[in-house]
């Protein structure tokens, strides 16, 4: 199943297309359901109670954001699920304590950090030196949580 953060965000839909460019590869992962819980933990646990109404043999859950993640991980704890997959993307001190917990299997940590610091370096340069970047958009690489460098994280940033 999938739960996105919020469809009328480009990024969520950016990162929905971005998950089924991958799992979509793999004709035996079934989608059995997929629905907006709008970035939020209470949407997030009220959507996987449905699906797990709906479809009780559900086997794992990809999730838009954290706060879904947790929301998904709150319904599949009150239905004493614990034989279910679920994964996020943030990075938050929350996903890294349900990974270390095993309720979250594994989350993206965006590079919070790293994109503000390039942001305010290209600004700098801009004001100091008039220069603008050299590309509009650059891209970032999220990192993977899991729980071999879980406790490396804190506050969207991870220690060498």
């Amino acid at each position: 199943a999938e739960l996105t953060c919020n469809l009328a965000d480009n990024n969520c839909v950016t990162r929905s297309k971005s998950f089924h460019q991958v799992i979509d590869q793999y004709p035996d992962m079934v989608n059995v359901a997929k629905q907006d819980a709008k970035g939020t933990l209470i949407d997030g646990k009220r959507i996987m109670d449905s699906i797990l109404q709906a479809h009780p043999d559900v086997k794992g859950v990809i999730c838009g954001n954290g706060p879904v993640a947790l929301g998904v991980i709150a319904a599949l704890k009150a239905a004493n699920r614990t034989d279910v997959v679920v994964v996020g993307i943030d990075g938050s001190n929350d996903e890294r304590d349900a990974v270390k917990a095993g309720t979250l299997q594994a989350t993206v940590m965006l590079q919070a950090q790293a994109i503000a610091a390039q942001g305010v370096t290209d600004l700098d340069n801009y004001l100091q030196k008039g220069e603008k970047p050299a590309k509009q958009r650059v891209m970032f690489r999220g990192i993977l949580i899991t729980k071999d460098n879980a406790d490396k994280v804190q506050d969207f940033n991870i220690k060498s």
